[in-house]
């Protein structure tokens, strides 16, 4: 039970739809958990290794290492540290800071040939760069014969952070924070983050070669991972030492000449400013023919997605006979929007039975957005998407409302998401929380926190964006 403080939220609303909800998310998170998808795909037996299609002779192996970064990475870390035992020769990996997560802590307990690192996100702190320090240094001493896992979840980016030639840790902070409050989308906010930084987009690769790499990617893009990945060993996903497709090279040009023609841009220390004007071919992301050019060995095998989660959570509400579809496993857009639009659809199949009739689930995954002006107080976009939900369904008794972000965070609280139903806005009122005050300035954790309706992770859960559920009885 991934779920922290699951017996408060049933303490109140509509109970038996909440079950239900938590349920279903209950056992969509354990079904992609990243601990068994990494068992799943690799095997050892004696000196033979399996990894997916690839077959090793451990007896020709001359070192193995383990690296790596993201939230949920320990689970991942864990695994292959049962799996390869004392054939690790080092290993470190970089987590988001845990903050009470006791679960977490056991995994970590149980880990023992790799170090583990706790930093910030998504605001890197000093912890990130020195763990980008150390996963270069082992990096570069690793040679022909080894072998180096790389092991990528959403965050590693910011939890692996080295800054670029010319830029300091505080020149990275500031633009994130302004990043993170723009509202633009986010093909330019990573482009931007993976720009400032040394090691990522594949840019790790060429200090590990002439080692072989496996790197193992749990993907948390929400439209462009690779058609067929499932067939293993893809040479596209992300990662610091993943190359990226032509288009992505591309992008990053036209990510750069939007960002310029946002106020943002003025906001930007110069350094930052200077450094993405100029840089040269090896500071870009690096593609298939970069590897190839450089002689790089690698191999991608993309454990999951957010197609993956939505899958679960069907699979979870068909095991209990309710009636369910996925609406969308791209979702995107403004947070409070999408709760709205949630709502909407919601109260159509109280009033008419479609698209589905009760007892149902509607489920949906994708990553939303907020965009923040001014000052603001604590939340995230799952949170704020229930309760914008909350507002539209107040009386719906039958309904239920929930959101999370997979990893267990939402933005950067340490807060998973949240649950409401048609119970909510009368339970604030006699409270005296003012929900629409809330939303105002993007201060949803109070809201959901004193409704007692704020969903808490006991450990950090597979990093594939959010995962939204309606529930009708």
């Amino acid at each position: 039970m991934i779920i922290k403080n699951r017996d408060g939220l049933l303490s109140h609303g509509n109970i038996e739809g909440r079950k239900t909800a938590l349920d279903v998310l209950e056992y969509a998170i354990e079904l992609i958990d990243a601990y068994g998808l990494v068992r799943n795909l690799i095997y050892r037996e004696g000196n033979l290794l399996k990894v997916g299609f690839l077959n090793y002779d451990l007896r020709t192996v001359s070192n193995i290492y383990v690296l790596g970064g993201g939230k949920a990475v320990l689970q991942m870390a864990e695994a292959l540290d049962g799996i390869l035992g004392d054939k690790i020769k080092k290993g470190i990996v970089v987590e988001k800071r845990l903050n009470g997560m006791a679960k977490g802590f056991e995994r970590i307990s149980r880990i023992k040939r790799i170090k583990v690192l706790q930093g910030n996100h998504p605001v890197p702190d000093d912890v990130a760069v020195a763990g980008a320090a150390e996963i270069l240094a082992i990096a570069q001493n690793a040679g022909m014969g080894d072998l180096v896992f790389f092991c990528v979840q959403g965050g590693c980016t910011c939890l692996t952070t080295l800054p670029a030639d010319g830029l300091t840790l505080e020149d990275i902070q500031k633009t994130t924070e302004l990043l993170l409050n723009s509202g633009l989308e986010i093909r330019i906010i990573n482009t931007v983050r993976t720009a400032m930084t040394k090691l990522s987009q594949g840019r790790l690769a060429k200090y590990i070669h002439p080692a072989e790499i496996i790197n193992l990617v749990v993907n948390d893009f929400v439209w462009a991972y690779p058609e067929g990945w499932h067939q293993g060993g893809y040479d596209l996903g992300w990662g610091p030492s993943v190359p990226v497709p032509d288009s992505r090279r591309l992008a990053f040009e036209n990510s750069i000449f939007d960002l310029k023609k946002h106020p943002f841009w003025k906001e930007m220390p110069k350094n930052v400013k200077k450094h993405l004007e100029n840089c040269s071919t090896d500071q870009l992301p690096q593609t298939v023919k970069d590897f190839e050019r450089n002689g790089i060995d690698y191999h991608t095998f993309v454990l999951a997605n957010p197609e993956d989660v939505a899958e679960a959570a069907k699979e979870g509400a068909d095991r209990i006979n309710l009636h369910s579809m996925i609406l969308s496993s791209v979702i995107e857009g403004e947070a409070s929007e999408i709760g709205i639009a949630f709502a909407g659809i919601a109260k159509e199949i109280v009033k008419k039975g479609r698209p589905l009739k009760p007892p149902c689930a509607i489920i949906a995954s994708g990553e939303k957005t907020v965009s923040i002006i001014g000052e603001h107080g604590e939340g995230g976009r799952n949170q704020e998407a229930v309760l914008s939900a909350a507002l539209k369904i107040d009386g719906g008794h039958e309904i239920v409302i929930l959101s999370v972000g997979t990893d267990g965070t939402d933005g950067p609280s340490y807060i998973a998401g949240g649950i409401v139903d048609g119970y909510t806005v009368e339970r604030a009122k006699a409270k005296g929380i003012g929900i629409s005050d809330c939303l105002k300035v993007h201060d949803s954790s109070r809201a959901l926190k004193g409704l007692g309706d704020a969903i808490f992770f006991d450990e950090p859960g597979n990093n594939v964006c959010d995962l939204s559920l309606i529930v009708v009885s």
